[in-house]
């Protein structure tokens, strides 16, 4: 059996590489229920796609079966919580089908996901998202290089990136209490000019303008190290 489950969309899937390379060093094994455009919230749905929540209701009953103990929620967050802003995009709706402001579900699914696995005594821990690019690093980088302009701007920078994750991030935020613990990979993908990170010894970390690369994942070891240990 596992003892750590890595639960959350393609964000979570492109960080496997990190879990994977922990597993093997700490000698823990892990599970992973990572699957695109399907946040870890319990009870909810999109408008377009009613599939999200019999999805995470299997990964309950899969944690309900099992020996996880300690759970890493990770997800594109502030797409969710902003989803249906624009008329143009499915909005976010609770399992009954019931339209309400997105924040309004988003927040209602998180809690009712922390308190199903709080519950169990499992540990949670919320990984807030990387800085989303405004372009693929990889063609900025080239075009920097081209250009003979300065690689080290070539990320959004850390104003911007806390200014389009505030509401999301405050929310994550007041989820902090026992066996509930925030994740921020922010500081890792800060430059001292006021720019974040995209690449790092030359390697880029980023896969496209935000999931990141094998490179990118095994980036946030510091930062998801310390938390995977045996019980």
């Amino acid at each position: 059996p596992g003892d750590t489950l890595l639960w959350g969309d393609s964000h979570g899937r492109h960080i496997l590489p990190l879990f994977q390379h922990l597993s093997s060093e700490r000698e823990i094994k892990i599970y992973a229920a990572c699957r695109p455009s399907t946040p870890p919230l319990l009870g909810i749905n999109m408008s377009t796609n009613e599939t999200l929540s019999p999805h995470n209701d299997q990964v309950l009953t899969a944690i309900n079966s099992g020996a996880i103990k300690r759970v890493f929620l990770v997800g594109r967050w502030n797409f969710y919580y902003q989803l249906g802003n624009n008329s143009q995009q499915a909005s976010l709706i609770d399992e009954t089908g019931t339209r309400r402001p997105a924040p309004e579900v988003f927040k209602k699914g998180l809690q009712r996901t922390i308190t199903a696995l709080r519950e169990k005594e499992i540990e949670v821990f919320i990984l807030k998202q990387v800085p989303s690019q405004h372009l693929d690093p990889s063609a900025s980088l080239w075009h920097a290089s081209r250009l003979d302009r300065a690689q080290d701007q070539v990320g959004v920078t850390i104003t911007e990136h806390a200014q389009s994750q505030e509401a999301v991030n405050e929310l994550l935020d007041s989820f902090v209490g026992p066996g509930v613990t925030i994740l921020d990979p922010l500081e890792l993908f800060s430059l001292k000019n006021g720019h974040t990170k995209v690449q790092e010894g030359g390697k880029v970390l980023y896969y496209d303008n935000h999931h990141l690369s094998v490179d990118g994942a095994l980036f946030l070891k510091p930062l998801i190290r310390p938390y995977f240990r045996k019980p």
